[in-house]
């Protein structure tokens, strides 16, 4: 048995639109079409012309950016004044550890600082004590300059004042980002190693350091002194031998022993006359102790 399923919804039928309809409609929407992609490929013709000349100017300027522009620009930069004008400090009395990071953090709270310069030594980078601060703004500071005038910071009493721009140097700011170093430590070692390490010269198979000219005055003012002396004592001795024989001994001092050079002996030893005085009243005291 085959059972036939009835619905109460009523089935709609499809309209169907013939061929001509369907072509009218075609060539209405055609033209429309047409119109819309020939504004937009206009608008985008536009566009482009517009960013091609920016888009070659700026390739250009990428070629041709060289060193000689870079300066120019540097140049320029700097010929152009801002609108307000900078303003520098001075301040003096300046407490130690109290350096240019610290100094940087602690003068910004009133505005932006451009430059800030300590005055070093050039041996031992030590401080001096004062520095400049350059402000970007001048209004600024002036109320730096009036505001820290006689501020206690560290048992120091700081002084601070405007500078005016006659009195600014050109090159006041000259190597403020440069860290200086100690160098003292180093000169004193150049000037050890080149005392210590003198040019030598070969006396007897021995090398012995070259005397200096410093040396050699010294030298000939002491034989000189020594030869009027013992002329003064009656006693003829030539003192160059005394200054081969030193120099024959190598690098000892003649002054550590008075055997080592005959110059010492000499001016050591009495005259003939005194010995012989002194000998007899020796003897004399040596009989009155055995008389009494």
């Amino acid at each position: 048995m085959v059972t036939k399923h009835k619905t109460d919804a009523p089935v709609q039928e499809k309209k169907r639109t013939s061929k001509a309809v369907k072509r009218k409609a075609k060539k209405a929407l055609e033209p429309e079409d047409d119109e819309d992609s020939e504004v937009e490929e206009k608008v985008d013709a536009k566009v482009v012309a517009e960013k091609a000349p920016e888009e070659a100017a700026g390739k250009v300027a990428k070629k041709q950016k060289t060193k000689a522009n870079r300066f120019e620009e540097m140049a320029a930069a700097a010929d152009k004044e801002p609108e307000e004008p900078r303003g520098v400090i001075y301040v003096g009395h300046i407490p130690d550890g109290f350096f240019e990071p610290q100094m940087k953090k602690f003068f910004s709270q009133f505005g932006r600082v451009t430059r800030l310069r300590i005055s070093r030594s050039k041996k031992t980078a030590k401080s001096k004590g004062f520095a400049f601060v350059e402000f970007e703004e001048e209004q600024v500071a002036k109320i730096v300059a009036e505001t820290m005038q006689g501020y206690l910071l560290f048992d120091k009493t700081l002084v601070c004042h405007m500078l005016a721009k006659d009195k600014c140097h050109k090159l006041l700011f000259k190597g403020h980002k440069r860290r200086m170093i100690n160098t003292s430590f180093n000169r004193r070692k150049r000037h050890v190693a080149l005392y210590n390490d003198r040019p030598t010269v070969e006396v007897n198979g021995e090398q012995v350091p070259r005397h200096t000219l410093r040396q050699a005055e010294r030298r000939k003012r002491s034989d000189k002194k020594l030869t009027s002396m013992l002329a003064d004592l009656g006693v003829s001795y030539d003192v160059s031998g005394a200054d081969d024989v030193a120099q024959s001994r190598g690098s000892k001092s003649p002054k550590t022993s008075a055997s080592a050079s005959p110059r010492v002996a000499a001016a050591a030893a009495p005259p003939a006359a005194a010995t012989a005085g002194a000998a007899a009243s020796a003897s004399t005291k040596k009989k009155k102790r055995k008389l009494a």
